[in-house]
């Protein structure tokens, strides 16, 4: 219950203090956005999706491997009873 009431301060706290601050509102066009998955379109319609799918995999796979290498061998210098 303290915690709730410390939280329930500070956040009071909080929106006093940004209540202050006058209300802004951002407008933005998304053209380029929509030019640049048009593109993008194209080229998952061109590109064979199983195959950079298997490759991404295979580069995953790897760097997942790499990763526990470095773990295991991490481990290995890291515990005294393993040695050097």
């Amino acid at each position: 219950m303290l915690i709730e009431l410390l939280m329930d301060t500070f956040f009071t706290w909080i929106e006093t203090l940004l209540s202050f601050v006058p209300i802004m509102n951002f407008e933005f066009s998304l053209n380029g956005l929509e030019t640049f998955l048009g593109y993008f379109d194209m080229i998952n319609f061109f590109v064979p999706l199983d195959t950079v799918m298997f490759l991404i995999g295979i580069l995953v796979s790897f760097e997942g491997l790499k990763i526990f290498i470095a773990l295991v061998r991490f481990i290995w210098k890291f515990v005294p009873i393993f040695g050097n």
